[in-house]
């Protein structure tokens, strides 16, 4: 009989917890399915996060924050924003229904996004806390039932106007582009494109390197600042020391500002940002960093004989069927990695420059001859004494460079042939 108690203590203890189960059951849901669907070209995004409100709209391949402000947005930062909506998604039977505060699913606490895409598609989405394997309580909007999805987490969608703000300094397309303008002061160099090639305005003598103005180009196209300022920041009305401006169907043009706080660049739209310093040795001295680095304009497969020259003499290399054959000062076969050489020697650039009033003594011609006759040469010095090597053709005029001094010892090597 003494068990008796216990035996009603477990009894209510069972029927409490039942009670306790009961009260915090899911509540009844629909078998049916949730589905968004894919969004494969937005063009206006609607964010809102308790009392704050951000929209974006598209016009063409131009993203723009139309509220809390209205300026320009990054592009790439959008896109990657919207990829969680890139395809359709099927959020499966629903985990819940009707208790929306238990999830975060209503009031301040959630995000509302609505993301509508160009062919009338629409993601209309309440978006809560992050549950465990990364996937968010989520609803539909008009909806109480409750569902997990990957969609990035609140956090993501939390987003605040500055950090979609566009920091790209310009706006064009490479292909367009017909020329660069850096301007120091009353100081310009302006690199035209031309049919042969880029040519520098102020010395249209001398040809640009083509690799070196693919490579600004491309620089120009991502160059991008850091911190967007405020219009009352002082740096914001500094001085401009340096303007760079790119033509390209019309023209864009860039100040960069120096302060004590920094470097700090000011767009055509007259946003200022801060900037990474880094960029500007691209255009520290344009007219001599631009300047055809090349010592021939032969190209590797159409060059058919070889002749270095010095003092002492010279040897020369010819293709043949069977190949390289050396044919001067004797006939015999040509040695082994010569065509190696041939190619390293045609595409050979100088490194760096030497200054215009220093022109060392050429003691070393290399002649390269191409299958049409046309011929091209290039001198090479005596190592400097810092270990330098100066070379000079007619590519880079007045100007000696230096080159690698690997390549120089190659070129030694070929007089050892010299009879």
């Amino acid at each position: 009989m003494s068990s008796s108690p216990t035996r009603v203590l477990l009894a209510v203890a069972a029927l409490l917890a039942a009670v306790d189960l009961w009260v915090h059951r899911p509540a009844p849901t629909s078998a049916t399915s949730a589905r968004l669907p894919a969004i494969e070209a937005a063009d206006r995004v609607r964010i809102t996060s308790g009392d704050d409100l951000l929209e974006l709209e598209r016009t063409g391949d131009q993203w723009r924050i139309v509220a809390p402000i209205d300026a320009g947005a990054d592009k790439a930062a959008v896109q990657a924003l919207l990829a969680p909506f890139q395809q359709a998604r099927d959020l499966g039977p629903a985990t819940d229904e009707g208790r929306l505060k238990d999830y975060t699913l209503e009031g301040h606490e959630a995000v509302h996004v609505v993301v509508h895409d160009a062919d009338g598609d629409e993601v209309d989405l309440w978006i809560g806390e992050t549950t465990a394997g990364g996937r968010s309580w989520v609803r539909l909007n008009g909806s109480e039932q409750v569902h997990r999805a990957e969609v990035g987490g609140k956090a993501r969608w939390k987003q605040r106007a500055g950090a979609l703000r566009d920091r790209s300094l310009l706006h064009f397309a490479i292909e367009d582009v017909t020329q660069i303008q850096v301007r120091r002061g009353a100081l310009a160099s302006t690199a035209q494109r031309r049919a042969d090639g880029w040519r520098l305005r102020e010395q249209p003598e001398l040809p640009l390197d083509p690799l070196v103005m693919a490579q600004l180009n491309e620089a120009l196209a991502a160059w991008s600042g850091q911190r967007v300022l405020e219009p009352d920041d002082p740096a914001a009305s500094a001085p401009s020391v340096l303007t760079v401006t790119v033509t390209a169907g019309e023209a864009q043009q860039v100040d960069v500002l120096r302060t004590g706080a920094g470097w700090f660049a000011r767009r055509n739209d007259q946003t200022t940002l801060s900037i990474d310093p880094a960029f500007l040795q691209a255009v520290a001295d344009p007219a001599l960093m631009w300047r055809d680095r090349r010592l021939t304009t032969l190209k590797t497969d159409d060059v058919v004989a070889l002749e270095v020259s010095s003092g002492s003499g010279g040897a020369r290399w010819d293709l043949t069927d069977q190949g390289w054959t050396q044919t001067a000062p004797t006939s015999r076969p040509a040695p082994d990695g010569l065509g190696t050489a041939v190619a390293t020697l045609t595409e050979l650039r100088v490194v760096g420059w030497l200054t215009t009033d220093d022109r060392p003594e050429l003691s070393t011609t290399v002649r390269l001859t191409a299958r049409d006759g046309t011929s091209q040469q290039f001198g090479v010095a005596t190592p400097l004494p810092n270990g330098s090597v100066p070379a000079r053709s007619s590519i880079t005029g007045q100007q000696t460079g230096t080159i690698d001094p690997r390549v120089a010892a190659t070129i030694r090597s070929l007089l050892t042939f010299i009879e």
